[in-house]
C-alpha cells in the first residue's frame, strides 16, 4: 500500500488502475471551481522520478489520469499528480 508523501508504493506501476481514498480536490478543470478525486479510479500514466536527466524527489510522483463521461456525450479528462498515501491499487 501506499507511503508517506513522496515515496513509491512498490504494486503501483504506470499503467495500473488506482482509486483514490483520501479527501484531494483540484482546482485546474476547466469550467468547474473545484474537482474532488475521492473514490474516483483513474490510471497511473507516469511516476515522476527524473527531470531532465537528474533523479528528483518528486512529493506527489503518481501523475494520474480520470476520464468524466459528460451530460453531451464527450469525455472530460482530468490529469491530477497524487502521493502513494492518496491512492490504492484497484484490482
Amino acid at each position: 500500500m501506499g507511503g508517506e508523501e513522496g515515496e513509491l508504493a512498490s504494486d503501483i506501476k504506470e499503467g495500473a488502475k488506482v482509486k483514490v481514498t483520501t479527501d484531494v480536490t483540484v482546482f485546474h478543470v476547466p469550467k468547474q471551481p473545484d474537482y474532488p478525486l475521492k473514490d474516483r479510479e483513474g490510471t497511473v500514466l507516469e511516476i515522476v522520478k527524473f527531470f531532465k536527466g537528474s533523479e528528483i524527489s518528486a512529493n506527489l510522483p503518481y501523475k494520474c489520469l480520470f476520464i468524466d463521461s459528460l451530460e453531451d456525450g464527450k469525455e472530460r479528462k482530468v490529469i491530477a499528480h497524487l502521493a502513494a498515501n492518496e491512492i490504492e491499487l484497484v484490482e
